[in-house]
C-alpha cells in the first residue's frame, strides 16, 4: 500500500495527522546535514586521487618517490 505525497498532505489539510506535521522534523535536518558532509568528504577525496594522477602525469620519473612517501 503506497501514499503518495499528495494524499498525505490533504490528510494533513483536513486536520489528520496535523500534529505531526507541526513537530519540528529533527531526521530531515540530520540528514540534510550528513548529505553535504559526505559530498564535501567525497569532494576531497576525489581532489586528492586528480592530485595524485596529475603527479602522474606531471612527473612520471619522480611519481614513485610522491606517492610513497609517508605523511606521519
Amino acid at each position: 500500500m503506497r501514499i503518495s505525497i499528495a494524499g498525505i498532505r490533504r490528510l494533513a489539510d483536513l486536520g489528520v495527522l496535523s500534529e505531526f506535521f507541526r513537530q519540528p522534523n529533527y531526521f530531515a535536518t540530520i540528514v540534510i546535514n550528513l548529505t553535504g558532509y559526505i559530498a564535501f568528504v567525497q569532494f576531497i577525496g576525489n581532489a586528492l586521487l586528480s592530485l595524485n594522477r596529475l603527479t602522474l602525469l606531471w612527473n612520471p620519473t619522480n611519481h614513485n618517490k610522491v606517492s610513497s612517501h609517508k605523511f606521519a
